[in-house]
């Protein structure tokens, strides 16, 4: 930009003493760019306290941007430290809603009076030219010392209880960071760790009288940069913790949000390691080779679930650790005397007490989980891995329970809600929506609800939620809203839709369920299941059979990607079992396995069996009763024609084997 003699002759009063002994036409462009600033401003209160916030907004977002793309893209998530929690657009947004309140309400009047205490101290603002980077260099890395120290003991007095509890918790809200989530923190953290950011430069002013405010903002910049990296969730090969060892990066902050303690520094692992309060993070790592040595050889899958397992299990670690500076459940030093404490401490390894309580009614692992914070540990995670059969009053109190209490939550598993008796309110669906999402390591969910209520759209308490499912059955209507859900959803294998569902077709995208294998349907039309299976390696399906949909129901099933090895039907169809299993057979030669339940008599339906080419196992129940020499001959005419048949269930359920060339009752073998 070039200041001619017009545009000097505009420039106002306080904008000449700025400048009267500067030629601007030999500074670069920058430097002409941030007097133009202030000579156009012509207050140098606004135009810094202004300029502050802008830079300070474009930097976080700017910088923000390319990790919510890449946490968009599959192909980087090979780095991701928590694969399996890849952050929701919903989430994104909570997330950024609470940065601009913290921005707005914090920053921006705390930004708008630096000015004059940066004059008051000595700091050099609208001046040019702007110092050296000789200068620059040192005194950036002299700020990042001390933020770095500083950090590390507000941060830690942050995880002690009250303060815990009242203010840092927001942050820690989730346990696999991402990069908007750096300044995600209660206003009060953000004046709190703020407070290091900005109190180097000042102490640094006031003893030396020569900093410049654009030193200062390349320190800012450079601090929201490490702040949003190492929130990032992200380990890249050329990461620069790779680079230089005592850099912090994402690796390390990571650490500390998924295991609540440990690693409370920023830039640097000095202060960890001096003051040793990584040790649980080495130890951690440790285990990641010592698994990573073991699986070698192993497939990815199986490496996957090995490194998912030890994550679980650091996380649940921390979930508790987390409860009890909250005081949500007691320590050690709180539950006994430290003599009662020896008495009542399990001398066994947790593994080994976990499996015998693994035995033990949900009565009986009551009373243990006030033992002691060590049986309380082991019985928490027994007695909530597995929420099934829970009574409705009982499953009301869980759901209030697992919406507030993270340590419990992340020890659920499954969790199967049994509700088609009761009344569904809006404040029950908003609370188990608020619990769903707290679910984060949940493989196996069921939702029933009553077929009333089964009449609206209820997927929406699914959105947000960040668990990664392997089975998920329920009575909801299979809407858009459910679609998007099972978008997400990458590692299911099994699908039972248990409710009426009268739509015709459902938008699933091809890429959606790419693993699904099983899939069970009760009352869905040809075209839903043809929207299931199609594309996908589907091996086993259970289904009704209507009458007028049985040839388009049974064609449905050709969609796979794989040869369908299991088939469940019940017909409701009035036409013989054999012209059924006729229309089973021409399809699906290479069935393994038919469980058919019919409405006709079984005696005319060899003849159709014979297109089967590896049946093994058939259950056929039909009306009527047939005497065990009925049923030794309807075995004998379906063995003959399918020779590879070797169990058979009829009605009166005899299991009948093909034994030594001949079929026999099981119960008379026994």
């Amino acid at each position: 930009m070039a200041f001619n003699a017009t545009a000097a002759a505009a420039v106002h009063g306080t904008a000449q003493q700025f400048y009267a002994h500067v030629d601007l036409t030999k500074l670069g462009w920058l430097e002409q760019l941030w007097a133009a600033w202030y000579i156009w401003i012509d207050n140098p209160v606004i135009a810094t306290g202004l300029m502050s916030f802008l830079m300070h907004e474009f930097v976080y977002f700017g910088r923000c941007v390319p990790w919510i793309i890449i946490d968009a893209i599959p192909y980087f998530q090979r780095w991701k430290l928590q694969p399996n929690k890849i952050p929701t657009p919903q989430e994104q947004w909570e997330c950024t809603k609470q940065v601009l309140f913290s921005h707005f309400t914090i920053e921006l009047p705390a930004i708008w009076l630096f000015h004059p205490l940066a004059e008051a101290l000595g700091m050099q603002t609208y001046q040019v030219p702007f110092p050296s980077w000789q200068t620059m260099l040192p005194q950036v890395a002299i700020f990042f010392v001390f933020e770095d120290m500083f950090h590390y003991f507000a941060h830690q007095a942050l995880h002690w209880g009250p303060l815990y509890k009242h203010v840092h918790k927001l942050h820690h809200k989730y346990s696999a960071p991402f990069g908007l989530a750096a300044e995600y923190a209660h206003p009060a953290e953000v004046f709190i760790l703020g407070t290091g950011t900005i109190a180097g430069p000042m102490l640094y002013c006031y003893f030396t009288r020569n900093l410049h405010i654009f030193t200062v903002y390349v320190w800012i910049t450079l601090r929201l940069f490490q702040a949003i990296d190492a929130h990032s969730g992200y380990d890249f090969p050329w990461s620069l913790q790779h680079i230089l060892p005592f850099w912090s990066g994402a690796e390390h902050h990571d650490f500390h949000h998924m295991a609540f303690t440990n690693n409370y520094s920023t830039s640097f692992r000095w202060c960890d390691r001096l003051f040793g309060t990584d040790d649980k993070y080495r130890e951690y790592r440790r285990r990641i080779a010592a698994s990573k040595a073991a699986m070698k050889g192993k497939s990815k899958a199986e490496q996957e679930a090995a490194e998912r397992q030890l994550i679980a299990e650091i996380e649940a670690e921390g979930q508790r650790a987390e409860a009890v500076a909250e005081g949500s459940i007691p320590s050690d030093k709180t539950v006994k005397s430290k003599s009662s404490r020896d008495l009542y401490s399990p001398m066994l390894p947790p593994e080994t007490l976990e499996l015998i309580l693994g035995h033990l009614t949900r009565g009986d692992l009551l009373p243990i989980l006030t033992a002691s914070s060590a049986f309380h540990q082991v019985a928490a995670r027994v007695l909530y891995r597995a929420l099934i059969d829970i009574p409705a009053k009982r499953a009301l109190w869980l759901v209030k329970t697992l919406a507030r209490n993270d340590f419990y939550s992340l020890l659920v598993r499954r969790f199967d809600l049994e509700w088609s008796d009761n009344i569904l309110t809006a404040n029950f669906l908003r609370l188990l929506h608020r619990t769903l999402q707290r679910l984060r390591h949940l493989s196996y969910l069921g939702l029933d609800f009553s077929i009333t209520d089964n009449t609206s759209n209820l997927a929406w308490i699914l959105q947000g939620c960040t668990f990664s499912l392997r089975v998920f059955t329920t009575s909801m209507r299979c809407e858009p809203l459910l679609a998007r859900f099972f978008e997400t959803q990458h590692d299911v294998v099994e699908i039972c839709l248990r409710g009426f569902n009268p739509v015709h077709t459902f938008p699933l995208p091809p890429a959606a369920l790419p693993r699904l294998r099983h899939f069970r349907t009760v009352l869905s039309s040809p075209l839903l299941t043809a929207d299931f299976v199609r594309g996908r390696p589907i091996e086993s399906v259970s289904m009704s059979l209507y009458p007028g949909d049985v040839t388009s129901s049974l064609d449905a099933l050709l969609l796979s990607t794989r040869p369908l090895k299991r088939l469940t039907v019940m017909s409701f169809d009035i036409g013989s079992p054999a012209a059924l299993i006729t229309e089973i057979s021409t399809r699906l030669p290479s069935l393994e396995a038919l469980h058919a339940v019919v409405l006709e008599h079984l005696i005319d339906t060899a003849p159709s069996l014979s297109h089967f080419k590896a049946l093994r196992y058939l259950t056929f129940m039909a009306p009527g009763a047939h005497s065990s020499e009925d049923e030794s001959e309807i075995v004998a005419m379906w063995g003959k024609a399918c020779p590879t048949l070797k169990t058979v269930i009829l009605p009166k359920g005899v299991v009948w084997g093909y034994i030594d060339g001949q079929w026999v009752s099981l119960h008379d073998v026994s």
